[in-house]
């Protein structure tokens, strides 16, 4: 970042704090209601810290083994919790005092639960290696109802809390992508697509299309699939590529953003503005796509 006196992007002067990774204390973050969970000692205490720290919390969950995932529902009366890969723990919580837990396993023998959204204030979808299943939950009796599945054989993953949207990736390169939109009660699948990889020559590797290169992103009202082309070398720089996404047709390929680094990227997107962190050089690029654009 400049180090002179006028930025686009700064750092908070009142970051999160929270204990380290180690080996007596795990950590993981809730995209969707952004806080951190601290899993210490045996795995039934977790310390939740917040943003908002009327929000943070010190909970006691049923020592069950060491957790995988774990997250609030959208109004924070319940947390999900993942220990094993065919079964997610579910706890009651009323003004942070712990209930009698429930639990539900993944349908079907040999799949298994790859990560798990809620998508509603009491709906959840697990992903899983073999597709999506759908679930209504149900506090009050404490069980779930399945709503809806869906059969797809799932590299990985990548899920937009703002927007609601579910990206399966599949195929021997993971290039084939499957989107999906959630709406109350229901979901909307949209027909796949496939990115383009390069042409490699004979005998040497195929690229891959992998989690870290895709995001979803709200651009001008619109949903946007972005992903990082940094596979070739020969072009002098990486490419950034924009999918348009609407329920009613395939994703559409609308701009190509040219540029002049190699290595790894991460995005973000904030008030329509593109993020681009490069990892080597420590640099953020900012991208305001409506001044910067390549139509194909």
């Amino acid at each position: 970042m400049s180090t002179s006196s006028s930025h686009y992007i700064v750092l908070s002067r009142d970051p999160l704090r929270f204990d380290a990774v180690g080996r007596s204390n795990s950590v993981f973050f809730d995209e969707a209601n952004k806080e951190v969970f601290a899993v210490t000692g045996g795995n039934n205490e977790v310390f939740v810290k917040s943003l908002d720290t009327r929000r943070n919390a010190t909970i006691r969950i049923p020592d069950k083994g060491p957790v995988a995932s774990i997250k609030f529902s959208l109004d924070h009366k319940v947390l999900a919790i993942q220990r094993t890969p065919q079964i997610v723990d579910f706890v009651n919580l009323e003004n942070k005092v712990e209930a009698r837990d429930y639990s539900q396993q993944c349908k079907g023998k040999v799949t298994q639960v790859i990560g798990f959204q809620w998508t509603g204030v009491n709906e959840i979808v697990f992903i899983t290696n073999q597709g999506i299943q759908f679930y209504q939950v149900s506090p009050e009796r404490q069980t779930l109802k399945l709503v809806k599945t869906y059969s797809v054989s799932v590299k990985w993953f990548v899920f937009s809390c703002e927007l609601n949207v579910l990206l399966l990736s599949s195929g021997p390169s993971g290039n084939t992508i499957h989107p999906y939109m959630f709406r109350p009660g229901s979901i909307v699948r949209i027909p796949k697509f496939e990115v383009e990889l390069p042409q490699t020559p004979s005998g040497q590797m195929k690229p891959r299309l992998l989690e870290r290169d895709v995001t979803v992103a709200p651009l001008y009202k619109q949903t946007y699939i972005v992903v990082v082309k940094s596979w070739s070398k020969m072009s002098g720089g990486a490419e950034i590529v924009l999918y348009l996404l609407t329920k009613d047709a395939v994703a559409r390929k609308t701009d190509v953003l040219k540029l002049d680094m190699s290595g790894r990227f991460a995005i973000n997107v904030v008030d329509n503005l593109l993020l681009v962190h490069h990892q080597a050089s420590r640099v953020i690029s900012t991208v305001l796509l409506s001044l910067y654009k390549r139509f194909w």
